[in-house]
């Protein structure tokens, strides 16, 4: 796994992500989501990103380290009926502690392991559907279009990564846990959609410049839609990607995050 790419290439995604711009708001239905189904209690893209608070801490997980406007109330969407997190654009394979039970998801919040499964189920389905309202999967050929394996904090380290190998995601823990920050979700998911269009994308230095920043275009895109569609708040420069996990709340630790898929 290499470093993570500098945001400073962002201007080499340009013509990949010249691929997914559109000159309106992509939506599944085109109206705001209904709390219809099983529900669950998440953060509204971050909570750095909700709230402006550029002095909140990680505080080891404390339940108590954000405030309780950070989270919102949504429903889980394609949950396939098996009562886990598993649908037809997700699947949590495999976590730590206790898996989440879609009965307690409202009751979650990041102090419990189960709230990093609940935030990677809703924001890979989040990103899959703002895809599919592009038109990917029906006027045009799908993206990633199947259901997405993730792993939540299987990785001892703080650090994040798509493998090739398995193509599943892996989310990890330390400082903040990465799968609370839905910008570090939806990231990840970027470069499965890469890898869905050409395995074994990003092996050379330029490739893997534009996964980076194609990652990071795609979590901004997709957490100004969802917020759009809500009317969650955007309090934060929404240039500064993972604000929750890179930015102040994290804990003063050195970041070895990798977004690189292996």
């Amino acid at each position: 796994m290499a470093l993570r790419t500098p945001r400073g290439l962002l201007a080499i995604a340009t013509a990949t992500v010249a691929l997914i711009v559109t000159t309106g708001s992509a939506s599944a239905t085109g109206t705001t989501p209904t709390l219809a189904g099983p529900q669950a209690r998440l953060f509204m893209v971050n909570p750095v990103q909700s709230s402006g608070d550029q002095s909140l801490t990680d505080s080891k997980d404390a339940a108590a380290a954000v405030p309780a406007t950070a989270y919102a109330t949504v429903a889980l969407r394609n949950l396939d009926g098996s009562g886990g997190l598993s649908g037809r654009w997700a699947s949590v394979r495999s976590d730590t502690g206790a898996s989440a039970r879609i009965a307690d998801a409202t009751s979650y919040d990041r102090h419990d392991d189960q709230f990093e499964q609940v935030m990677a189920y809703f924001w890979v389905n989040e990103a899959q559907e703002y895809l599919q309202g592009l038109g990917f999967g029906s006027e045009l050929p799908g993206a990633n279009n199947r259901v997405q394996p993730v792993r939540i904090n299987q990785w001892g380290a703080d650090n994040s990564f798509f493998t090739d190998k398995k193509a599943e995601i892996r989310f990890g823990k330390g400082g903040v846990d990465d799968a609370e920050d839905a910008e570090v979700v939806v990231h990840e998911y970027g470069h499965a959609v890469h890898h869905a269009q050409v395995p074994g994308f990003g092996s050379s230095v330029e490739a893997g410049s534009i996964g980076e920043a194609f990652g990071d275009y795609l979590a901004v895109a997709v957490g100004e839609h969802t917020a759009e569609r809500y009317g969650w708040p955007l309090k934060a420069d929404v240039a500064c990607v993972a604000s929750a996990d890179l930015g102040p709340i994290r804990s003063r630790v050195p970041d070895n995050r990798s977004s690189d898929s292996e």
